[in-house]
């Protein structure tokens, strides 16, 4: 007997095919323009898109969530037709209510713009890493929040310097990481702090990958070329098991230690397509992963607790509302003969999405810190509600990038073992 089902899901596209409808004619444009500039009134962060790549798009689609409590006003691109052509294309948006920066200049006419009508407030930066840091640092200087798109940075000593400027400048800036967002990572962080129930956890286990053609392994893409991002699979895929495991491990009060990368392979370019990596923690603690481009599309992670394991194979690009993940025991008796498997489904809403989930913690944050009564001055070590929670994600981030910094050396010396200090 064999049992076969196909699914293909689109969480973000959902609520956005009618938000696309709401565009259809000129009167509901009017009254959408008229709802726009009410939603900015009562709070909603106005977002610039830097870029017209594809990788905006679902960014875009995200932020048009009412959710989001953010609404796309502004995008910047070399192109003036791919720009436009972006928003036509993108549900949510719409060319009467999202202003266009094109040609040579448009990133700084963007970033600068600061007329009394000024179209946005934060910007969402995804250029590829290595030439995001001096657009990151231009944003931040010019008073604008910013998101930004995974790894964080060429190394940790550039995130660290992108977050001094966002401390002195007073302004929040955030990496582009979804799920930390949603409440089932939330759900899943109380269970393993449960130990009476859950037990201690020794293990994690992480597989990502996706299977890519033999032009994006050469470098078509820019996640295969050292002039893009030049961390290849560990920054792109790898990012998303660090911040798991680290994510995990703080909650049961350990500390990464050091990290040794056991099997890799990297394209003519010099960049990691496939690597396997062990990374350690205090405690005799251990994050396991492998994460590449050339293996079909798998997104498992689990959790190994000495009574219970939680398991799931979506936690990234979510398939389903609720999304869901697995408590399970097994147990293994009569001389091998007999299993004991106990399974719970425990179910998470995911409506909103965990996309347009970050952008809600991003405006909240974000406006806190400009409602603050020190305004734009240096934050850092300030004790209040909002800067604790920003401080919160920035060091984080920082984290998720020296393991990555790590992982990069040991390749570069063949898969040494590369301690990981404060």
């Amino acid at each position: 007997t064999q049992n076969t089902t196909t699914s293909i899901v689109m969480p973000l596209l959902r609520a956005s095919h009618f938000a696309r409808n709401r565009f259809e004619t000129q009167t509901k444009t009017q009254e959408h323009n008229t709802k726009r500039e009410q939603s900015c009134k009562m709070g909603k962060l106005r977002i610039g898109l830097l870029g017209a790549a594809g990788i905006s798009s679902k960014s875009a689609i995200a932020i048009s969530y009412e959710e989001s409590e953010c609404v796309v006003t502004a995008i910047g691109s070399r192109s003036q037709e791919k720009a436009k052509k972006f928003v036509e294309d993108c549900p949510g948006l719409d060319l009467s209510t999202t202003k266009i920066f094109g040609g040579p200049n448009a990133y700084i006419e963007l970033i600068q713009e600061s007329s009394p009508d000024c179209c946005c407030d934060a910007l969402y930066i995804p250029l590829p890493v290595a030439v995001k840091k001096e657009w990151v640092i231009q944003a931040l200087k010019n008073g604008k929040h910013v998101v930004l798109e995974k790894p964080a940075a060429l190394t940790a000593k550039d995130y660290e310097e992108m977050l001094s400027v966002a401390y002195v400048n007073g302004k929040f800036l955030l990496d582009g990481t979804m799920f930390p967002h949603h409440g089932r990572m939330g759900n899943i962080l109380d269970r393993v702090a449960a130990a009476d129930d859950f037990g201690s956890v020794d293990r994690i286990q992480c597989s990502f990958t996706f299977l890519a053609d033999e032009a994006f392994l050469n470098g078509s893409n820019i996640r295969a070329r050292k002039d893009g991002d030049p961390h290849g699979c560990i920054g792109d895929l790898g990012w998303y098991c660090i911040r798991f495991g680290l994510m995990v491990y703080e909650r049961l009060g350990f500390s990464v230690t050091s990290v040794k990368v056991v099997d890799f392979e990297v394209n003519q370019h010099g960049v990691p397509i496939d690597a396997t990596c062990v990374v350690r923690f205090d405690g005799g603690k251990v994050l396991w992963f492998h994460c590449g481009f050339k293996t079909p599309l798998r997104q498992l992670f689990e959790i190994c607790g000495s009574k219970k394991s939680i398991k799931m194979d979506d936690l990234v690009l979510p398939r389903e509302n609720p999304s869901s993940f697995e408590l399970t025991s097994s147990t293994l008796t009569a001389n091998d003969l007999v299993t004991i498997h106990d399974t719970e489904k425990v179910d998470c809403s995911n409506n909103p999405p965990h996309e347009v989930l970050l952008w809600k913690t991003f405006q909240s944050i974000a406006r806190r810190l400009d409602a603050a009564p020190t305004g734009a001055s240096d934050w850092k070590g300030d004790t209040t509600e909002s800067t604790l929670e920003a401080n919160k994600w920035g060091t984080m981030s920082l984290l998720n990038q020296k393991v990555i910094d790590a992982l990069m050396k040991s390749i570069a010396e063949d898969g040494s073992e590369v301690k990981i200090g404060g």
